[in-house]
């Protein structure tokens, strides 16, 4: 049984250490990591992060090689973490040096519509695709041109206008062509991103009935138009305390039903991962998928100091808890946000600073892998699109987690964190067993090859 450890305490980082045997008579007495790979769930879809633009502008400002090795480190599963998804934003959003939009200022129609903006995303798309040849998109809009909102412009919400709802339409497929043009096709889109918070940056209110609305009359028929009509629709895109009733609301048209394939959801306002059961009990054939998620810094920017690290440790466990309680529930996929942040946590032309798995130190010209990256490739080195979720359960205290999947070569894949327990438990899988060291504030992939299991 392999075993590759990340530790908070001692330094370790997706290391490797010493396989050990599973037992045909282990301790039963000890404390129990049980596993069933015959009771089987959800398909997993894949890991990724947000190609945002600040993300873009951080590897065009740390230069050619090392942004090639950020995306190596994100997407290469030999050389990093094996990232095989990716979130794109239509138009900008709160994250880069400034909002931007394809259609000339006042605007008030599609004529002038421009993709040059997206330079960026084209060049950084295509390297990912040489390394990640199966990736797949998700695109999402944060806010319409100005002309096609009650408010009239593309920050502090507003309504999408009933007569605009053609327009916008065809505004989000024109960008699903020229991505495709390009060699980027999108593969999975949202109507809009957290419809239902009102920002000071770009943002929409779209309600759940004006949602189905969206995408049974105009949405899908667009896609029809354009060739599209294999893009799949999810959602809902925002936080999980009213993902039940917005589900609810949306699928209620029998006929959006069919036509939507899942549920996306992100994890701020409440860890409540019981909303995301619920979810699924209620729309059990929509896949559900987490959309979004990052650590934010309140503006308070990165001093490098001992709480910004102690800081950076607790950002790892939370995403180690996320990822686990959202996938022990049936998400299907963990998308995060920003990829890289600069030292200040941007740029974001809104000044709202957030922290990211790696972090491009300006001054120094140095880039930092932070312990979430790590703690993220603690799954996403291992689990393989295709794999299924197997039964999981330990008898801890709630400083123990744990989660586990069934590759489709056979390997089984068990991953745990602890965030505080220092005791030996017993790993057991159909009854062989194994006592394994889960030190403190550390996480551990356990990978069983098939021949193990069946010996």
């Amino acid at each position: 049984m392999k075993r590759i450890r990340t530790s908070l305490r001692n330094g370790e980082r997706l290391a490797v250490l010493p396989s050990i045997t599973l037992q045909d008579k282990p301790d039963l007495n000890r404390r129990c990591i049980y596993v069933d790979p015959s009771r089987t769930f959800q398909t997993h879809i894949g890991f990724g992060g947000a190609l945002t633009r600040a993300t873009e502008e951080n590897l065009r400002a740390m230069g050619p090689e090392k942004a090639q090795m950020v995306i190596e480190k994100y997407f290469s599963a030999e050389k990093g973490i094996g990232y095989n998804l990716l979130r794109h934003t239509i138009a900008s959003t709160d994250f880069g040096s400034y909002s931007y939009d394809y259609l000339p200022e006042g605007a008030t129609d599609l004529s002038g519509y421009d993709f040059a903006e997206e330079k960026l995303t084209i060049e950084y798309g295509t390297k990912i695709n040489k390394i990640c040849p199966d990736i797949k998109r998700m695109a999402t809009i944060w806010s319409a041109p100005a002309y096609m909102k009650s408010n009239r412009e593309r920050n502090f919400g507003g309504q999408l206008r009933p007569e605009c709802r053609k327009d916008w339409a065809e505004y989000m497929c024109l960008y699903l062509e020229h991505m495709k043009e390009a060699g980027l096709k999108v593969d999975m889109v949202t109507c809009q991103n957290e419809p239902e918070a009102k920002q000071l940056w770009e943002s929409t209110h779209v309600s759940a009935e004006q949602e189905a609305d969206l995408i049974k009359n105009y949405l899908v028929p667009a896609l029809k138009r354009h060739g599209l009509e294999d893009t799949k629709i999810y959602i809902w895109d925002h936080n999980k305390d009213e993902m039940v009733r917005r589900a609810n609301v949306t699928l209620a048209d029998p006929e959006v039903d069919k036509l939507v394939s899942g549920i996306a959801y992100h994890w701020y306002v409440t860890n409540n991962y019981d909303n995301v059961l619920m979810a699924h009990d209620i729309h059990p054939d929509k896949a559900i998928i987490f959309t979004e998620g990052c650590v934010e810094w309140a503006n308070a920017g990165y001093s490098g100091g001992e709480e910004s690290k102690l800081s950076a440790n607790k950002a790892a466990e939370k995403y180690g808890r996320d990822i686990i309680e959202g996938l022990n529930r049936h998400t299907a996929a963990f998308i995060d946000w920003n990829m890289v942040v600069n030292d200040e946590g941007g740029p974001t032309w809104v000044g709202n600073y957030c922290d990211a798995p790696v972090m491009f130190d300006r001054p120094s010209g140095e880039v930092i892998f932070r312990p979430a990256y790590y703690y993220i490739g603690q799954f996403s080195k291992f689990i393989q699109r295709g794999a299924k979720r197997v039964l999981c359960w330990n008898d801890f205290e709630s400083n123990v987690y744990s989660t586990a999947y069934l590759n489709p070569n056979g390997d089984l894949v068990v991953v745990v964190m602890n965030t505080d327990w220092i005791n030996e438990p017993v790993l057991l899988i159909q009854r062989k067993g194994a006592t394994v060291t889960l030190p403190p504030h550390s996480i551990t992939t356990f990978v069983i090859e098939k021949g193990e299991l069946n010996s």
